[in-house]
Parts: C-alpha cells; sequence; structure tokens
C-alpha cells in the first residue's frame, strides 16, 4: 500500500512537473515564432510586389515588341498601325494608351485627341529616352499629357535597315492601376511598403508609416547597405522595431522596401505571458489542495485498513474484526467485511461438525465440476469456431429458419445490401431481398433448400437503396438430429465479373479512338447476313489527307478529325436509315456502313448528305474530307465481291478528289505556320525572292525559275511541326532545341511527297541543309549527291539569316554576310553556285552606291 501511495505521488509531481514544463516552453517560445512570421510577411510583401509587377511589365514589353514587327514590316502605313495599336488595346485593357511617335512630330494614336500649342512630341520623356537608348526602355512616372494622370511609359525605338530613326513606340500604363493591383494585399500583411527609383526617390507607397521619420530612416539604411538585400532584416529606429525587405524588381530599375513593424503582431505577446504566469500559480495550489486531500481521506486510511487486514487469522483469532478509526470512506467496506468474518465463522464451524460429510460431497462436486467444465469448453469452442466462420466470411450470410424468416446476418451481409440485423430480423428474407414480381421464384428456390437440394445460381438482388446487386447464391441446409430446421442464404459478388466480362465483350468489339463497331466485329456480321437480308448495301468512307495532317500537325490533330469524321458517319447513319444497320471502322482512316434492305437510292441521298456534313468540320484551319465508295448485294455474290466493289469505287473518287485537297492542305499548313511564326513567313519570302535571282544569274530555264520561287516560299514547310516555343524563342537554342529544329527538312520532305506535282520539290527541301563536304543533314549528302536547286536555296536561306536581326545578335552587313558566304565555299556551299550568287551580290551592292551617290 505505502507503494501505491508512493506512486500516485509521484504521477501528480510529474503531472506539475510536465504543466511547468509545457508553459514555459510555449513562453519563450513565442517572441521567437513572432519574428519569424514577422519576416515571412516582410519576404511576401516583397515577392508579391516583385510578381504582380513583372507580370505587366513583361506582358507589355510583348504588347510593344509586337508593334515594333508591326511597323518595321509597315513603316508608312498609318491606317495599319493604328488599327494594330487598337488591337493590342483589346488585349491589354491595363495600358491606359498605345502610340507611336516620329522625328517629324507625328503622333499615332488609337483615340483622337487634339494636341496642345506647347506639346513637343520629340521632347516627351518617353521618346527621349527610347531614342537616346537605342533599345526597350520604361520611364519613371511622369505626367501624361493627354490624360493628364502620372503613368509610366514602356517605349521602343523603331530603325530602318540603314538604322535610321523610324520613330518611337510607347504604351502609357496608370501608376494608380499599378498600385490597384496590388494595394489589396496589405490588408493582410499589416506593414507598410514603397517603391524607390535610382536616385533614392520614392515613386510609389502603399499603407501608413507608423513613424514620421521612418521613411527617411529606411532610405537612408537601404542607401547606405545597412538593410540586406532579399532577405527580411531587423530594423530599429528611434521609436519602433520592425523587419524590412529591401529587393530590387525584376525588369525594372526600381527597389522595393517592404516594412512590418513588430508590434503589428506581437499585441497578444504580453496578454499570453500573464495567461500562462495565472495558470501556473492555480496549477501549483491545485496540486497543494490535490495533495493534502488525498494524504488526509485516501492514504491515512488505507494505511489503517491495510494493517487491520493484515491481523485477521481465522484459525487462531475468529473472533477478531476491523474496527477503523475514520470510516467516511471505508465504512461500508469495513461492515461487509465483518460481516463476511461472521459468515466464514459460522460456516467454519458448520464444516468442523461434519467434516466427513463434507469432505465426501466435495469429493462428488470436483468430479462433476471437472465434468462440466469439459462440457462447457467444447460448446464454447465449437461455439467459437461457428461464430467466427459465420461473422468473418467474406460471402454474404443470411441464416433463416423454417418460414424463410432471417435468423441472423454477418457483417458482409450488411456491406453488400445495406441492411442491419435490427431492421430485417424476423422478416422474409426472399421478400427483402428480390422485387415483388420475382418474389415467387425466389421463394421456390429457397423451398428447394428444405427439400434437401444443393441450390446454387446467379441472379439480381436488391439492397436496402433498392438498387441490383449481381450475385452468385447459394442455399445450405441446416439440421438438427436429422431433421432440417433452417438454411444459410450466401451471396457472392460478382458485378465485378460481370462488369469485366462485358468490357471485354465491348473492346473486342469496338474501336478504342472512334467508339464505332472495329473490323473485327464488322467481318463477323458480313459472315451472317443472309439472303433474306437482301438488298445489302455496303458503304465505304475515307478521310482524305490524314498521313499528311499527321506529318504536319501530329497525330492529336489526326485523332481529332478521325473522331469528328466518325461522329458525322454514325449521326447521318442514323437519320437517314433509322435502324437494322451498322458502322465500323476497318482501318486507320477507313469507316464503312452496312446495311439491309437498302437499295441504291438511298445509299446515293446518304453518301450526299455525308459529303455535305464532313465538309463543315474544321480542326482549327484544316477543313475535313473524305471520299465514299459503295456497292449493293442484290443476288447469291458473295459479300467479300460487293465489298471489292465498293473498294473499287472508293479508289476512283479518291484519285479524282485528293490531288485538289493535298493542294489545300499545304496552303493550309503555309497559313498555320506564318500565323504561328510572322518571321518565318517574311524570311521564306526573301528566300524565295533571293534564290530566284540566283537562278536568274545562273541563267536556269523557266520551268526551274518557276521551281526554285516556289521552293524558296515552302523549304521550311516543316517547321509546322516544331513547337511555337522554339520557333519564336528570344535567344540561342539549346542542343536539344537545335536537334528539334533539325527534323524539319524531313517533315517538309513527308508533307510535299504527298502532292503529285511537288514531289520532284520534295527532294530538294529535304536536302536544303545538307553541305557541300557532306557534314550537313539530314542524309549527309556530299558534292553533287545534293540537288543542284536545293544548292541555291542553301546559299539564299543562310544570307538572308545572317542580314536579318536576332535577338541575341545584330544583322550583318551585306558585305560581311558576302564574305562568309565565300569563307564557306566549297565547304558548305557549292562553289559554282557561291561564283553566281557573288556576282549578283556584287551588282547589287554596286547599284546601292549607285544610288546612295545619285541621292542629293
Amino acid at each position: 500500500m505505502n507503494r501505491l501511495i508512493k506512486y500516485i505521488y509521484l504521477m501528480f509531481a510529474t503531472f506539475m512537473i510536465i504543466i511547468f514544463l509545457f508553459l514555459n516552453i510555449n513562453y519563450y517560445d513565442s517572441e521567437r515564432i513572432v519574428n519569424d512570421e514577422i519576416k515571412h510577411t516582410a519576404s511576401t510583401m516583397a515577392d508579391h510586389f516583385d510578381s504582380e509587377v513583372t507580370n505587366w511589365v513583361i506582358r507589355a514589353k510583348e504588347s510593344i515588341e509586337d508593334a515594333h514587327q508591326v511597323i518595321e514590316m509597315a513603316p508608312n502605313d498609318d491606317a495599319k498601325i493604328r488599327e494594330f495599336l487598337g488591337h493590342e488595346m483589346e488585349k491589354h485593357p491595363e495600358f491606359t494608351l498605345i502610340y507611336y511617335g516620329r522625328p517629324d512630330g507625328t503622333l499615332i494614336m488609337t483615340t483622337d485627341w487634339d494636341e496642345p500649342d506647347d506639346f513637343i512630341l520629340t521632347n516627351r520623356p518617353w521618346y527621349l529616352k527610347a531614342s537616346e537608348s537605342g533599345c526597350y526602355v520604361m520611364t519613371e512616372p511622369f505626367k501624361d499629357a493627354y490624360s493628364g494622370q502620372m503613368v509610366v511609359s514602356m517605349s521602343m525605338p523603331v530603325y530602318d535597315d540603314s538604322h535610321q530613326l523610324l520613330g518611337v513606340i510607347s504604351g502609357d500604363i496608370e501608376t494608380q492601376t499599378i498600385m490597384d493591383n496590388i494595394v489589396s494585399f496589405n490588408d493582410y500583411t499589416r506593414g507598410y511598403a514603397f517603391v524607390m527609383n535610382q536616385e533614392n526617390d520614392v515613386i510609389f507607397n502603399w499603407g501608413d508609416p507608423p513613424s514620421v521619420y521612418l521613411e527617411n530612416d529606411l532610405i537612408t539604411a537601404a542607401s547606405q547597405g545597412l538593410v540586406g538585400i532579399e532577405k527580411a532584416d531587423k530594423f530599429v529606429d528611434s521609436k519602433l522595431e520592425g523587419f524590412v525587405q529591401v529587393s530590387p524588381i525584376s525588369h525594372t530599375p526600381w527597389t522595393l522596401l517592404a516594412y512590418v513593424p513588430t508590434d503589428a503582431y506581437s499585441n497578444g505577446i504580453a496578454h499570453l505571458r500573464w495567461v500562462m504566469n495565472v495558470m501556473m500559480v492555480i496549477s501549483f495550489l491545485a496540486f497543494i489542495v490535490i495533495y493534502y486531500l488525498q494524504k488526509r481521506y485516501i492514504s491515512n486510511p488505507l494505511l489503517e485498513f491495510e494493517k487491520q487486514v493484515a491481523d485477521i487469522d481465522i484459525e487462531f483469532n475468529s473472533a477478531y474484526r476491523i474496527n477503523l478509526k475514520s470510516t467516511q470512506f471505508l465504512g461500508r467496506l469495513q461492515n461487509k467485511i465483518n460481516e463476511l468474518l461472521e459468515s466464514i465463522f459460522q460456516y467454519v464451524t458448520v464444516i468442523e461438525n461434519d467434516q466427513e460429510e463434507v469432505h465426501a460431497l466435495n469429493e462428488e462436486l470436483e468430479a462433476s465440476f471437472g465434468q462440466l467444465v469439459a462440457t462447457e469448453q467444447e460448446v464454447t469452442r465449437q461455439k467459437m469456431y461457428f461464430e467466427s466462420l459465420f461473422k468473418n466470411s467474406p460471402e454474404a450470410v443470411a441464416m433463416f429458419d423454417q418460414e424463410h424468416r432471417i435468423v441472423d446476418i454477418n457483417g458482409a451481409f450488411t456491406g453488400l445490401f445495406g441492411y442491419e440485423l435490427r431492421e430485417i430480423r424476423g422478416k422474409d428474407l426472399d421478400d427483402i431481398l428480390t422485387l415483388p414480381d420475382e418474389q415467387m421464384a425466389a421463394k421456390e428456390k429457397t423451398q428447394m433448400v428444405f427439400e434437401g437440394v444443393n441450390v446454387s445460381f446467379e441472379a439480381l438482388r436488391y439492397g436496402v437503396d433498392n438498387q441490383p446487386r449481381q450475385v452468385s447464391v447459394k442455399g445450405v441446409k441446416v439440421t438438427y438430429e436429422g431433421t432440417i430446421v433452417g438454411g444459410y442464404g450466401i451471396y457472392s459478388d460478382i458485378s465485378k465479373r460481370i462488369e469485366r466480362e462485358h468490357h471485354l465483350e465491348y473492346v473486342g468489339n469496338h474501336d478504342y479512338l472512334t467508339g464505332l463497331y472495329n473490323r473485327y466485329y464488322f467481318e463477323k456480321k458480313l459472315s451472317l447476313i443472309s439472303q433474306e437480308d437482301l438488298p445489302v448495301a455496303i458503304i465505304m468512307i475515307d478521310v482524305n489527307g490524314l498521313k499528311l495532317i499527321n506529318d504536319a500537325f501530329g497525330n492529336d490533330v489526326g485523332d481529332e478529325l478521325l473522331i469528328k469524321t466518325a461522329e458525322v458517319v454514325e449521326n447521318m447513319a442514323r437519320d437517314v436509315l433509322g435502324k437494322d444497320y451498322f458502322v465500323s471502322r476497318i482501318g486507320g482512316d477507313e469507316f464503312t456502313i452496312v446495311k439491309c434492305g437498302m437499295e441504291n437510292e438511298s445509299v446515293v441521298v446518304l453518301v450526299q448528305r455525308i459529303k455535305e456534313e464532313t465538309k463543315k468540320i474544321k480542326i482549327g484551319e484544316i477543313e475535313v474530307s473524305v471520299s465514299i465508295g459503295w456497292g449493293i448485294k442484290n443476288n447469291d455474290e458473295s459479300m467479300q465481291a460487293v465489298l471489292k466493289i465498293a473498294e473499287d469505287n472508293l479508289l476512283r473518287h479518291k484519285l479524282t478528289e485528293n490531288p485538289s485537297i493535298r493542294g489545300k492542305t499545304i496552303d493550309t499548313i503555309m497559313n498555320t505556320l506564318h500565323e504561328k511564326s510572322p518571321r518565318e513567313e517574311q524570311h521564306s519570302k526573301r528566300v524565295s525572292e533571293l534564290s530566284y535571282r540566283i537562278a536568274l544569274e545562273m541563267g536556269l530555264d523557266d520551268r526551274s525559275l518557276n521551281e526554285i520561287k516556289t521552293m524558296g516560299l515552302l523549304h521550311d514547310v516543316g517547321k509546322i511541326a516544331i513547337s511555337d516555343k522554339i520557333l519564336n524563342k528570344e535567344g540561342r537554342l539549346t542542343d536539344v532545341e537545335y536537334e528539334e529544329i533539325k527534323r524539319h527538312p524531313e517533315i517538309g520532305y513527308r508533307i510535299l511527297s504527298s502532292v503529285n506535282e511537288l514531289a520532284e520539290m520534295a527532294n530538294a527541301i529535304l536536302a536544303h541543309h545538307e553541305k557541300w563536304d557532306g557534314s550537313g543533314y539530314p542524309k549527309g549528302l556530299k558534292g553533287e549527291e545534293i540537288p543542284y536547286l536545293a544548292r541555291i536555296i542553301a546559299i539564299a536561306d543562310a544570307f538572308d539569316a545572317m542580314t536579318s536581326n536576332r535577338s541575341y545578335r545584330e544583322a550583318l552587313s551585306y558585305e560581311e554576310a558576302l564574305e562568309e558566304i565565300k569563307r564557306f565555299s566549297n565547304i558548305q556551299f557549292d562553289p559554282e553556285v557561291v561564283g553566281f550568287f557573288t556576282s549578283y551580290i556584287e551588282s547589287e551592292m554596286a547599284k546601292r552606291d549607285k544610288r546612295r551617290k545619285d541621292t542629293p
């Protein structure tokens, strides 16, 4: 008992120590947590503002560069420039205004505006900064002459081929627009932030500074490097302390200072400390009170009780009784023990008087008791085996009596059908699990169990939600002393097996892409058609140019085209034929419709409807076209013979329709490429013209001149399959990206070789990146193995690339580019073609120099 009391004391002491430790840990850790939260908040403010500003600067830069390209291509077309500027305004609502100014003072805007008399365009900040820097710039905030609001301008100069300034394109964003996008964040951070320019002047701010001197102190600290860059540091002025984040803003010349005061988050620390102190005092007092009460009313009485119980000795002192000083808590226990002692004393007296009789009786009782225990153990073991088998069976099991009434169910039954035992105990099993019109048949099956028949079948049974379950049912009888007294209904869920069987059947008969029947189903159904079904029509539909579309736009576009074509064929067949037909996909681009009892007139109507509807389908810029042929079985000829007639009919239509369709597809491919990359369109036109001039210089015939001009336009058609990100990338390509771009000659070859009139050009297009010394791609052809038209295209392509501006380099002059061509003669280029090319370029440069001299 002493040990028990010591354990009680130890438990209370341990509990109090844990409470004190917990309160102290939280007490000393609270200030660190708050400081970490404030540092995180300051960093979050800076990151949020940097992300917002970076987003609109990048969007603005992209818009200005797009306008710059349009003006470069049509510098004097004011209407086109104004139209494009209006289009950019619609795309970028953050712009207040986008405009273009020329050195002569001409200002092109999307709105009408009467310039004030003192307005001098070339003295405006945006014009001066852009023209002086010669590249894309962003101004400090200034007052806009048009709106009268403070704005920031993104400007970019436009030059002609001789690097003469054509003008400056610029877009305004109101500073209020910038503030509106970020000011809401201050409600969350409870801090203060402002933006400085390179001269440490504040140009934006939000939130109220907690001290009139704080802003000047922060600016001084930032300019002298007293606070960190891109991390939050603690900052203390004369009265306040907090954390400040100083970060340069991406893509701008500005710096952000975000300040969060410590007291914005630490007001609750003092209250927390007071509460913890009070809790510690209360806990200590409670411990003292509990210790006193348990010692007085529990520990001391228990020790006294233990001592008196230890003195009990029935054999030598049968009159001994327990007598506690305080019986407030242990009084009833004392009385019960004393009554027990009295009863024991009386029993001992009786037993001592008749010891022999008791001994004999005891032996008899011990023997009977042993038999009873063994029997009970066997019954208990059998019951445990049964209950374990019944309750833990993975099959749903219901026990029923001779009246088919439910006696018990296991957990699997509840899981399968949703019923609890309390809901259905005593109810007819078949009434519960079957619909009214099915109950008679179910009861007959159940009755067979009482006739000694092992019942096993598959059927639908219904749960508490009235939803059907596909189950396997077994009926097992329960006998007692040779009489059937009940049975078990065992239910196995086979819905997944049935579902798998249906899925396998569906997959075996249907096309995975379109959902139509597949070739296997088509051939199986054809073999089942009999003479009673005549006439039988077989209609074959072939999608024109699918391979060309897959090569140019990828298999995803080709798959979408097939899916939409399948939808049209299925819908038209349903509308015209009604029923007793089936539609199949029997090849990559071939579909069939089979209809029994169909005459030629109905076939013509259906074919016309399908052609009309497929013409309405467009995947992007691609128009869908199909060729259709059919055959009709009217006598005992085989279905294979009718299928051959349909295929021949289809082939005749395809031979007459495909060439023009492929030509249209080539036009669509080129238009799509030029929309993806306007720079490619201009490049192709220049290569075409330059190749034509070289061919003229070489004295080629008219047919070759026409071919070389067309090849120049189509030489990069394979780039349609190259990612937009790679085609329009700013800067040099990575090795992986360069390997991807090197695929375009082969792709162009596959596209052009599918069109008969372009097939000869396809070989030259494939070889336009081959080199004279055999180090080119894709085949590594050498010398005269390279088609001679491809050798001309290679020089024109390289010369135009060198004399065109790129984001990562300036364009070379004609003289510099010509020297590069000569330097790689007999290495990369055909020396004979280089000679003709040099003659043409030198004559052109002479003409240019003469024009410059003649120009006053």
